[in-house]
Parts: structure tokens; sequence; C-alpha cells
């Protein structure tokens, strides 16, 4: 069975394009390790399928009344982060036809492919967040697999690069390899003591290794991050549900903290039965020697 018999099937089964790049690394990675290319093609269309559905899913779920996002769930933008060629937003027209998408992607050929072939509008990305440069904001920025190859000193400046895309009220979604993760058991990851490791190699063998190669993040190193975000809020993790269980995913909404403002109140009257409790409480008394 040749590739455009495959194709032609998949387009009949998906309705999206089923343009694929030569380069597309996502592809020769699953042609490398699955028997033969129908199954690789297969796979492809199915995870991409799989994750524009549970992105909708994760939009619609933090979206008010049963989540914080102000967003308007049947008109928004978003921007598909490190897009690759479009495994996954060649689905969104059909999964989530309420969004305008744009995406961004490191690789110029990458971004060509979207414009030719996806009808996509994709900013070229950069190493470096500050160098990063996508005049517009959006109400959800997706970034799966993204922080699965950041290094440690480069997750906070991107997470507030991709926050600072984000209208008030929009949603960040992110994956990367967690604790259930292969990478978190393998002999690299002997000293269970860490929360974050992060080795230079990766299956994109055109980048630089030591600025993209294989992470693994505790969701307590994520949170440590998320500290120094105070606009962006966590509303929601799921650990090992993305690729296979390979990726834990988090959701961040951006909300601005308001000036806090302290209410004087009465004080409590307790219940006599109470203070006579408190009362009866010995003291406890300490001796420390000089």
């Amino acid at each position: 069975m040749n590739h455009e018999s495959i194709l032609e099937s998949l387009r009949e089964e998906f309705r999206v394009s089923i343009e694929v790049h030569e380069e597309d690394f996502l592809l020769k990675f699953l042609q490398h390790h699955l028997p033969d290319d129908a199954t690789a093609f297969k796979h492809y269309f199915d995870n991409g399928r799989e994750s524009a559905t549970r992105i909708s899913e994760i939009i619609q779920r933090n979206i008010r009344p049963t989540g914080i996002s102000t967003i308007d769930p049947n008109d928004f933008s978003m921007l598909d982060f490190a897009s690759g060629f479009g495994m996954v937003n060649r689905h969104f027209p059909v999964i989530i036809p309420e969004a305008t998408v744009e995406a961004s992607d490191i690789h110029p050929k990458a971004v060509e492919f979207h414009a030719n072939h996806l009808n996509i509008k994709c900013h070229l990305s950069n190493y470096k967040p500050s160098n990063l440069n996508i005049p517009n904001q959006y109400d959800v920025v997706v970034a799966l697999s993204f922080f699965s190859h950041m290094p440690a000193h480069s997750w906070l400046p991107w997470l507030r690069k991709l926050s600072d895309l984000l209208v008030e009220g929009g949603i960040l979604i992110f994956t990367t390899h967690g604790p259930s993760s292969s990478v978190a058991s393998t002999e690299r990851f002997i000293n269970k003591g860490l929360d974050f490791y992060f080795y230079p190699e990766s299956e994109q063998d055109d980048l630089i290794q030591a600025e993209y190669g294989t992470a693994c993040a505790h969701p307590s190193f994520a949170m440590k991050i998320f500290e120094a975000l105070p606009e962006m809020h966590l509303s929601e993790y799921k650990q090992g549900i993305w690729w296979g269980g390979t990726q834990d995913v988090y959701v961040l909404t951006r909300c601005t903290p308001r000036e806090q403002v302290f209410l004087r109140c009465e004080p409590v009257q307790l219940p006599s039965t109470t203070q006579q409790i408190i009362a009866k409480k010995p003291e406890v008394k300490f001796r420390f020697n000089r």
C-alpha cells in the first residue's frame, strides 16, 4: 500500500489536510519505531485528533462557570506554540471550529508548511524567549511537549513569555514528562531525590541539544516556578494523561490579583461550654539551659 492510498483513506476518516512534510520529526519518529508506514501514518493522525479533542475538553471545563477563565467559549483565539508541522492543529477546524488559530515553531520550513498546506499563520520562534516576536495576544496558548525538552533555567523565562501572550482570563495549556514518564524510570534518573532532570539529547537532532534536550519535572519543581508568576493560577493538573501516559498536563489561567481588601468583622462570641474548655486548657512551660 503506497503513501497516496494510505493518506487518501485518512482524509476520508479525519476530514483534514493530509499533507505531511518529509522532515516532520514526529512522523519520522513514528516511522522509525512502528512496524510499517501505514501504522505510522494512522498513529500520527490518531494522536493529533486525540490531542485536539483533549485540548477542547480542557478549554471548556476551565471556562466559567466550571473554571475561572473568562474567555468566550464560542469565539476565542488560540496559539499552537512549538507546533511542529501541524500534527495537532490540522484537527482544530474540525474539533474546535470556534477557535481562530495561529501557530509558532522554530523551524522555518514548518512556518512555510503551515501557510502553504494548512492555511494557518505561523510565527517563527527562537531559542530565546526574549527574541520571540509575536505581536498578538490570545485567549488560549497551547504548548504540547515543549517543556519536556527545556532545561530548568528556561522554564521561568518561557512561561513568562507565553503568559504575556495571553489576554486577561486566558488559558495556558502545556505538557511535560513527569513522575509517571518512562524518562523518570530510566537509568539516568537513578537519584530519586531529584525534582527535575535534564539531559542534552532529543529526537530533534537539528536543534541545539543543550537548549532542547529531554526534561523530566516533578510537580514540586513546576509549583516553585509558578510562585514567580503571580498573575497565573494553576487551574488544572493531571499526571500522565498525554502521549500514551508519558506526559503530565498543566493548565494555568491568567487572573491578575486585585488589590487585597481586608474586611473588619465583629468578634465571634463562642458558646459558654467552648469558653470553659479553652479556660481549662493547661499551661505548658519550657525551661531552657543557658
